[in-house]
């Protein structure tokens, strides 16, 4: 992290590397390092050879102005007798890259897992991530591919595509992330996932626009009956998935009767309760589930109704280790719904992580949490639990006392999270009532509360913490009549 580092000086570093010839785990991260070029990263580079015991390398250059495209090379001049190499990482962050050239081959380099990250990298040739795609797709040992495009906005679908097209030459990948920020919209925009991959691990995180009607999915996980981990995330954008869309999807998750892992966050504005209710009834298939993450954006049609399905299906899942639900403006959601589903999660014994999270639910009142209550002592591995609220102005005293209620009987629970943003009704109150609930539980050891604009807590002098605790983190809004209480001995 200097400006002061020069191509003299990776020279000389470079020639010392033989005194490191036992090495198997190398990185290094250029920040800032603003007199490095090209020529001297990659004349560094051939100093590697020099490590013959490498299995994991990574590379990392955040902001070092005088790089250009040239430095991709990497991926093709790397010494063979790298050819061995476990893990490849290559990190890109806020340098000016033009991928206009043609990148020579890269037979010499055999990972057996890549990693490529640009971050606010500027690519505008037409050809530039199909000239990084030429790279990839000789590389044929990869069975772990991770692919990261963020902040980079010349990146448009079509070439985005092309691209992930070329990615067909691989044959033997296992698992595979890719996350970017362009939008895929066309209707063979992920055909790449066609393949007769035996794929275990798939995260995909993307903007999804369906351009003319619904987009292609009721086939795309067709060949990955052996998938354990799924993580699709459709980012916000101008259009996003439609009712059809998730039809599809729900009917491509059917066959997925392998999954431990699986996680969903998406936007459907004309989400019906159909579909809903049928992507409910697939979960049923999801006997070996150990970790469900649900969060659904500006889903308006989801209500208790929706809850009542879900919350029946929720009880099949007994292997369930982690639960995460996030509804963001699905403003149909009462206390009602919220009751049935905690009464039907008690068969889920092996809990372990607990995630809640609502987000302009200006009907829900908290009280739901009482329902909770009397179920908790059926998870006796209980050892995370987070609970948070943004901007429902429904929530108030009585709602924080019903979620407390709902820890009494908690005794593995290590790590409690409470978020209550911009909830205006909660009071000083609620900081006794969650004083004296934390109290009660001796095995805690982590707690993080945020009481950020709630305008209606004036001092934090009600709050009060065992000797357990090891880590606190308090977060409040901070104002003129504002009393902070503690001194450092009080602490």
């Amino acid at each position: 992290e200097s400006n002061q580092v020069s191509n003299e000086g990776l020279k000389i570093f470079g020639k010392n590397l033989e005194l490191l010839k036992a090495l198997s785990n190398f990185s290094i991260n250029f920040v800032g390092c603003h007199n490095i070029s090209n020529d001297g990263v990659l004349e560094f580079s051939k100093s590697l050879r020099l490590l013959t015991k490498l299995a994991h390398f990574a590379l990392s250059f955040d902001s070092c102005i005088n790089l250009d495209e040239k430095i991709l090379r990497l991926l093709s001049r790397f010494p063979i007798r790298f050819q061995d190499l476990d893990k490849l990482s290559i990190q890109i962050l806020g340098n000016k890259f033009r991928m206009n050239s043609q990148g020579s081959r890269t037979n010499s380099l055999r990972p057996l897992s890549l990693e490529l990250e640009f971050k606010r990298c500027i690519i505008v040739s037409d050809n530039g991530l199909t000239i990084l795609g030429n790279h990839i797709k000789e590389m044929k040992s990869i069975s772990n591919l991770s692919l990261s495009f963020q902040g980079c906005s010349q990146i448009t679908a079509i070439h985005l595509e092309e691209f992930l097209n070329s990615l067909k030459a691989i044959k033997k990948l296992t698992s595979m992330s890719l996350n970017c920020d362009s939008s895929l919209g066309s209707s063979d925009s992920l055909s790449f996932l066609h393949q007769n991959w035996d794929l275990n691990n798939l995260s995909l995180k993307f903007r999804y626009t369906s351009k003319h009607s619904d987009g292609n999915f009721s086939n795309i996980f067709q060949n990955f009956h052996k998938m354990k981990n799924l993580e699709l995330h459709f980012k916000q954008g101008e259009g996003d998935l439609t009712d059809g869309d998730f039809k599809q999807l729900v009917t491509s998750l059917q066959d997925l009767n392998k999954l431990s892992q699986f996680s969903l966050n998406c936007s459907i504005n004309s989400l019906s309760y159909s579909s809903f209710s049928s992507f409910c009834h697939n979960m049923n298939n999801f006997k070996s589930l150990n970790v469900l993450d649900l969060t659904f954006h500006q889903c308006h049609k989801i209500g208790d109704s929706s809850l009542y399905e879900f919350s029946s299906s929720l009880k099949e899942l007994t292997a369930l280790k982690h639960l995460g639900l996030n509804f963001d403006n699905s403003s149909l959601i009462t206390d009602d719904g919220l009751a049935v589903l905690f009464e039907n999660i008690y068969p889920i014994r092996n809990l372990n992580s607990l995630n809640l999270k609502f987000k302009y639910l200006d009907k829900i009142r908290g009280k739901a949490f009482f329902k909770l209550a009397p179920n908790t002592c059926t998870f006796p591995k209980l050892t995370k639990m987070n609970i948070g609220f943004l901007n429902c102005r429904g929530l108030k005293d009585e709602g924080v006392e019903a979620i407390c209620s709902s820890l009494r009987n908690l005794e593995a629970l290590e790590e409690f999270q409470l978020h209550l943003i911009h909830c205006r009704n909660i009071s000083d109150l609620s900081l006794k009532i969650i004083s004296s609930s934390l109290a009660a539980i001796n095995f805690l050891k982590n707690v993080e509360l945020d009481f950020s604009l709630c305008d209606n807590i004036t001092s934090l002098e009600f709050l009060a913490f065992t000797s357990f605790i090891k880590e606190l983190q308090i977060s409040a809004k901070i104002s003129s009549n504002f009393v902070w209480p503690y001194t450092k001995n009080c602490l």
